[in-house]
Order: C-alpha cells, then structure tokens, then sequence
C-alpha cells in the first residue's frame, strides 16, 4: 500500500464541516461513543469512504488527492468501527455515504428539535426579505441597431 499524504492533507474548513456535523458522535449505526469526552481526549478517527492509498479498501484511481481529502469522502468514527468497517463487501461506497448521510440528518434534526428557533428564525429571516420592495431594478436600454453600427463606424 503506497500511502498517501496529500490524501491526507484536510483543509480547516473540511474538519470543522466533519466535526460540526458529525454532533460529537460516531457515524456507525447506533453507536453513541462520543468523538471526543470531558477531557478532551480524542476518540475518533477521520475515515476515508474511499481510501486514501492505493491499495487501501474501496480505493478509487480516478480520484484526485483532494477529493480524497474533502469532506464528501470523510466520515468519522470512534476507534472501533473505524476498524470494523474495512470489511468491503459489507461496508460499500455506497453503503458508507448513506451512513455518513442518515447520520448527518440525524443530528440536524435532533438540533431543530432541541432548539427550535434555530429553524423558526431561519423561516423568519427569508420571510422578512421583501423581494417586491427591491432596489435592485434593472433598466434594459434599447439601442436602435442602425444608429449603433453607424455611430461606431461599421460596416454591415
């Protein structure tokens, strides 16, 4: 296996999108293993759905090291089913980004039900925009084709 540091190379923006989404919670299905504990000691591990190195499960060539390293092939895990998932034939591509996806919506929704005015205010704030009342009106000139050529010395 070659590895592969550039695959590794997260941009800041990409780990806190991880983190932020992932609601301190492990990806795998029902697992409720916290990523990081009281002490800020670390228990997770920033998992590629499609490897990182040649050679590695679920390895895609056609891949750029970058899109290995963004966040659409990231998903976290605690340390355990980081090493259970290796399992290929269980753990598709396919199967890991609905993993990754139900677990994100799971946690977006568990927000708007813990704080509802997230939502009600996201609604409000679009509401309150009055779109009609714009001052961004746009006036199209219409230019007469023929003044235009000869004005500007063409030939037609």
């Amino acid at each position: 296996m070659v590895l592969s540091a550039a695959a590794r190379k997260y941009k800041d923006q990409t780990l806190k999108k991880l983190f932020g989404l992932a609601g301190n919670q492990c990806a795998f299905m029902d697992c409720n293993e916290s990523l990081v504990n009281r002490n800020n000691a670390k228990n997770s591990n920033i998992f590629h759905i499609e490897a990182a190195s040649s050679g590695g499960q679920r390895y895609n060539p056609n891949m750029t090291n970058i899109e290995r390293a963004d966040y659409e092939n990231l998903i976290l895990l605690c340390v355990q089913h980081h090493d259970e998932i290796d399992d290929v034939n269980v753990y598709t591509v396919s199967a890991l980004q609905e993993m990754k996806r139900n677990h994100k919506d799971h946690n977006l929704n568990q927000k708007i039900k813990k704080y509802p005015s997230m939502l009600r205010n996201a609604i409000n704030a679009i509401a309150d925009i009055q779109l009609d009342k714009s001052k961004l009106v746009e006036t199209l000139a219409i230019y007469d084709i023929n003044k235009k050529t000869q004005h500007n010395a063409l030939n037609h």
